[in-house]
Order: structure tokens, then C-alpha cells, then sequence
């Protein structure tokens, strides 16, 4: 299917960041969900199943103001991503084309600030494993989120 767009070489391996991230964005008005297992909506009803043999999602994050959702599939202990990037509807939703470095190849782009807020999740974690907290986060308009570390 050739708008069905896999990133393989993606940072996501933990379910509970991905669930703290799709929460993240909840709070800043994304109408958005996480959920364990499942099928995400395509363009095509079979879309999802044909690409990934027949299978369901790991994980599923829906978004409720898009016609696509994305599904998560672990391999090689990540959960790469898996969605329909046609008329970037979920681009719309999560991603950041105005940031420097866009490439179009780049499938990432597409769900930019899913992947923003994963990774302060994580470093909120690792930060919680080293006793230390994070202070203010400021996010700016171009979409850099700015933060501090403090120890306990």
C-alpha cells in the first residue's frame, strides 16, 4: 500500500512513555488515546492487516479529529510506528513540517510532536531514576521545548 508508512528506525521502546505522551498531548488539547491492541483506521478497512500479515497493533494511538489513527508493532524490542501518511492527515494532528530540516523523505515529520513528547517522558523518568526532577518546560512556537533538571 503505498501511503502505509512504517519508521523503523524510531526511539519508541517503552509503552508506558508512549501512554505519558499520548497523555501530554491530551492535556494540550489533542484529542487523543492510547489503547492496548487493536486496529488502526486506514484509508483502506485492510489496510493495517495486509501490511503487518494479517496481525493487529501492540498499541494503538487514535486520534479523534483525523480520519487515521497510528499502530505500534514491537520488533527488535522497539514499537515502530505504522500509519497512513496519505493527505497528511495525521501530520496535521502530531507533525511539525516547519522545523528546520524538514525533508519529505523523512517519514518522521508526520508525528513529530508524538515523538517530542515520548522523549520527555523519558527524560522525566531517567530523571526520577536518578533522583533528580524536572522544573519549568516551556514549549516554543517552532515546537523546541525548553526544560530544567534539578536535583532532589
Amino acid at each position: 500500500m503505498s501511503h502505509t508508512s512504517e519508521i523503523t528506525d524510531s526511539a519508541f521502546t517503552d509503552e508506558k512513555m508512549l501512554e505519558a505522551a499520548v497523555s501530554s498531548l491530551k492535556a494540550q488539547g489533542v484529542a487523543i488515546s492510547f489503547q492496548k491492541g487493536g486496529m488502526p483506521r486506514m484509508f483502506y478497512a485492510d489496510q493495517f492487516q495486509k501490511y503487518n500479515n494479517g496481525k493487529d497493533a501492540d498499541f494503538v494511538v487514535k486520534l479523534e479529529n483525523c480520519p487515521y489513527d497510528i499502530g505500534f508493532v514491537r520488533k527488535e524490542g522497539k514499537l515502530n510506528p505504522i500509519f497512513d501518511e496519505w493527505n497528511s492527515h495525521i501530520a496535521n494532528q502530531l507533525g511539525m513540517k516547519e522545523v528546520t530540516g524538514y525533508n519529505a523523505k523523512d517519514k518522521t515529520h508526520h508525528i513529530r510532536r508524538l515523538n517530542m513528547e515520548y522523549q520527555l517522558a523519558a527524560l522525566k523518568a531517567t530523571a526520577r531514576k536518578k533522583n533528580m526532577r524536572v522544573g519549568d518546560v516551556k514549549r516554543s512556537a517552532d515546537g523546541q521545548i525548553r526544560l530544567t533538571v534539578h536535583k532532589n
